[in-house]
């Protein structure tokens, strides 16, 4: 059974003995952290997913309280205690913050950061917009579908050769949209807004 030999407030030394079915006997010592946590506490006080898929900018912002004043903090069991109380450049995954106050109590908290849910820009660019409108030129329809480092609304525009607004319709940044099966032959131009954000491409009905 295992036996505190010595202790100290913020550990102790521990003597194991075992003996196995042929009677031999095996001992060891080790060191034991001792949590001394009398109202010490870790509170999230926000969190940043991910803003597309693979991303590295996620960020958690903690708070300790109820230790003794002189809070350090650390990422995981393998990080440093530092003074800051923000971990940024996070990608997607469980995280174990850890707090220690001035006397060596210890608290923790398990923060999960979520993945974006649309594909990382390739162009190296924030805030772009790409358009991906098929097939073109057409004979038929138009399918567009749009690359977007945000997950706000969009409106799309459809604009003839004379400056007519000949299309529009607001949907979901993810949305596959679908135009032009009644437009006549002629060069036209998309263009897609979303929030400050503008970006055109021309098309082609055969």
């Amino acid at each position: 059974n295992p036996k505190a030999t010595h202790l100290h407030p913020n550990f102790a030394i521990v003597a194991v003995t075992v003996v196995d079915v042929n009677g031999c006997v095996r001992s060891s010592t080790f060191t034991v952290d001792l949590v001394q946590n009398s109202g010490f506490n870790l509170n999230l006080m926000n969190k940043t997913d991910a803003t597309c898929i693979g991303a590295s900018d996620g960020s958690i912002k903690v708070i300790a309280g109820g230790g003794t004043a002189g809070y350090v903090y650390k990422l995981n069991s393998s990080g440093t205690y530092t003074s800051s109380n923000l971990f940024t450049r996070l990608r997607a995954g469980i995280y174990r913050i850890i707090a220690k106050d001035a006397v060596g109590n210890i608290t923790d908290l398990l923060v999960i950061v979520n993945d974006g849910q649309r594909t990382c820009s390739t162009t190296g660019k924030t805030n772009t917009l790409i358009l991906n409108t098929y097939p073109n030129p057409s004979t038929q329809y138009f399918n567009l579908s749009i690359n977007s480092e945000a997950t706000t609304d969009v409106i799309v525009e459809i604009i003839d050769i004379n400056g007519r607004k000949v299309y529009q319709e607001k949907g979901k940044y993810d949305k596959t949209f679908r135009f032009g099966n009644e437009f006549k032959s002629g060069t036209y131009f998309v263009k897609v807004i979303q929030g400050d954000k503008t970006t055109t491409q021309k098309i082609i009905k055969l």
